[in-house]
């Protein structure tokens, strides 16, 4: 009977050792799992990360182009102007800002000279 007993102690020993090793191992393969979700959630996060950062960039350097190209324009628009002004139109005495007056002009001196010596 003792030996019986004592198989039957030993077996259950035994038993509850393989129930704590299985859970053990269970135990051991969730954290596994997690820490291999964990480990994916940052690579994941840090790829989005870089790609935001690259974004920010793209747009950076997108606006850079941009208003290098604005500037480009009102250069090109100033000197443009700058031609203008020094082109040389005023050819007649009559002239004001690249247009001719009026000769007939109520304000033409010839014709307001003429008319108080009249």
């Amino acid at each position: 009977m003792k030996r019986r007993e004592k198989k039957r102690r030993e077996e259950k020993r035994r038993e509850k050792k393989r129930k704590e090793e299985k859970r053990r191992e269970k135990k051991r393969k969730e954290e596994k799992r997690r820490e291999k979700k964990r480990k994916e959630e940052k690579r994941r996060e840090k790829k989005r990360k870089e790609e935001t950062r690259r974004e920010e960039m793209g747009r950076v350097s997108e606006e850079k182009r941009s208003e290098e190209k604005r500037r480009e324009e009102k250069r090109r628009e100033e000197e443009i102007r700058s031609k203008k002004r020094k082109s040389p139109k005023k050819e007649d005495p009559g002239a004001r800002k690249g247009r001719k007056v009026a000769k007939h002009s109520v304000f033409s001196n010839d014709l307001w000279l003429r008319r108080v010596e009249k």
